[in-house]
């Protein structure tokens, strides 16, 4: 993923200065660094006079975070420029830098939250909001670098304290939409992956959620939604729970077939037979087409040994898409199932030649077995058909014996 270069900010802070600071507000404002001025704000919050005070005293904060991101961000461009013209380099705090603008982010929020209190004759009138708004959109972007950075170090509690106040703050004002599109869903996913490894499964089925409106992560991000809803399965209770879950992601992502597929093995798991037929039916009132719905109904046909009609499903999964190697495979064994049923030989052997028609498409598209395992059952069709010593079955007579 492309680090997000951002221009050197010129902007100067917001004035926090007015006239008739408390004493309070005051020694904040004499802090000389970050560090000071925050530790005072937390110590004599309450004391400060009102909502207007606590707004200045947090966009002070905001001052020195922005001032130290800009002077390490300046400091970074003028490096890139020395090291083409072949001169001297300057040391850069990137952590420190990184910090500033989550800071700057935080305190930003906290400085909009009480700036946009009413006062005392109950109006609104913010005094630090449009300055914050033109810095902090460009600042809050750093964090994305940070983030970046952060992953590259493998550091999973880095990942999240950044890309999750990132993602945390996109409902915010401080917000380009059109700058962040291009990347959002892909930081959003890569957020999830490391919030879940941090066990944090309520923030990263979160960013799932962000990056499963970015088309292009929209699959990998449900996958991990239900991946993350399915852990922890100890009981039936558990599992309950997990269907519950599935059901409403299937109703929230329009009948998802990844989810439906997912839905439908569990509810056949727990013997939920009645849930099936319904899902099914559904499925097909909507899409009639739907591969997924008659692959299902082959299979469970097939279970209840209801092989003709099994047939018919999978034959019609392959008039929609005859390229699917698995359902080449299951309508192989749905015909030899029906062959072991049939008393005339002569039927019996037409039929191991369908199934052979069947694997032989299957042994075309996948020939290294890696979708299905063809061999040995293809094998005993040519047995059954053309006897043990044709050369087609001494053939996969070998191959069954690599």
């Amino acid at each position: 993923m492309k680090k997000v270069m951002i221009a050197a900010l010129l902007l100067l802070g917001a004035s926090s200065a007015f006239a008739g600071d408390s004493d309070a507000l005051k020694a904040v404002k004499k802090a000389k660094t970050y560090a000071e001025a925050e530790a005072l704000v937390k110590q004599n919050l309450n004391s400060l006079a009102n909502a207007k005070e606590k707004a200045a005293a947090y966009n002070y904060l905001v001052d020195l975070a922005v001032d130290y991101y800009n002077a390490q961000n300046n400091t970074m461009a003028a490096n890139e420029l020395a090291m083409k013209t072949g001169q001297k380099t300057s040391a850069v705090d990137t952590l420190g830098m990184y910090d500033a603008s989550y800071n700057a982010v935080v305190n930003a929020i906290e400085c909009a939250k009480y700036d946009n209190m009413p006062d005392e004759k109950g109006k609104v009138k913010p005094k630090f909001q449009a300055a914050n708004l033109q810095r902090i959109t460009q600042v809050r972007l750093g964090l994305v670098n940070a983030g970046q950075t952060a992953a590259q170090k493998n550091d999973g509690k880095g990942v999240v304290k950044y890309w999750g106040m990132f993602l945390d703050t996109e409902n915010t004002p401080f917000v380009n939409k059109d700058m962040e599109k291009e990347f959002l869903g892909q930081v959003a996913l890569y957020a999830a992956y490391y919030a879940s490894q941090e066990k944090k499964n309520d923030l990263a089925e979160k960013y799932c959620d962000i990056a499963m409106q970015d088309t292009a992560q929209a699959k990998d991000a449900l996958n991990l939604k239900i991946q993350l809803a399915s852990q922890d399965l100890k009981n039936h209770a558990d599992s309950l729970n997990f269907v519950s879950k599935l059901e409403t992601m299937y109703q929230q992502n329009a009948g998802s077939d990844m989810i439906f597929e997912q839905l439908a093995n569990l509810y056949r798991g727990l013997n939920m037979n009645d849930k099936v037929e319904a899902l099914l039916k559904n499925k097909f009132a909507v899409d009639p087409n739907n591969i997924s719905a008659w692959f299902l109904q082959g299979r469970m046909q097939e279970e209840k040994r209801d092989y003709d009609k099994a047939i018919e499903s999978f034959n019609k999964c392959l008039q929609i898409n005859d390229k699917l190697v698995v359902v080449y495979g299951s309508l192989a064994s749905a015909i030899i199932n029906k062959a072991s049923l049939v008393d005339n030989p002569a039927q019996q052997k037409e039929l191991y030649k369908e199934a052979i028609s069947a694997l032989e498409k299957a042994r075309q598209m996948d020939p290294n077995q890696e979708q299905i395992s063809w061999a040995y059952v293809l094998y005993q069709c040519y047995y059954n058909v053309y006897g043990p010593n044709d050369p087609k079955t001494k053939e996969l007579e070998a191959i069954t014996k690599k």
